[in-house]
């Protein structure tokens, strides 16, 4: 009769925590800096970039049901930033967490910062048949 108890315990306690037990979802960024700006001419200022530590550890999270989500989205963020200044600027010169900037004679300081994610969810349409109005069959 024990035993029964015991099992019925054991099986319980087993499938509330299979219940309650969530995964971790990873979703990576790209690895490689978007390099697709359009040529233009560059603004004629020595600046330098600020890139901290709270910048590179940026990300994204959402929990759900037990389940959590994760993009962690700072390292990308950060190696855009400099491609994004060298594009813009005629002179980019590359600092970490506010080092001095006195000696190195720039015009500006930047330094990027995250201050909204969003991610969105969008639905599969099944059924966009437009072409098949204006499709004559031929």
């Amino acid at each position: 009769m024990n035993d029964q108890i015991n099992q019925r315990c054991l099986y319980s306690s087993l499938a509330v925590a299979a219940f309650l037990t969530g995964c971790t979802h990873m979703i990576k960024p790209p690895k490689q800096a978007f390099t697709g700006y359009t040529p233009r001419d560059k603004i004629s200022l020595k600046v330098s970039l600020n890139i901290t530590d709270e910048l590179r550890k940026a990300k994204w999270e959402k929990h759900s049901m037990g389940d959590t989500w994760v993009i962690p989205i700072g390292k990308a963020v950060a190696e855009n930033a400099g491609v994004l200044a060298r594009q813009t600027f005629s002179e980019v010169v590359d600092l970490r967490n506010d080092e001095s900037t006195h000696d190195r004679g720039v015009d500006a300081v930047l330094t990027p910062k995250v201050a909204y994610i969003n991610r969105t969810q969008g639905r599969h349409r099944s059924a966009n048949r437009s072409w098949q109005s204006n499709w004559n069959g031929t």
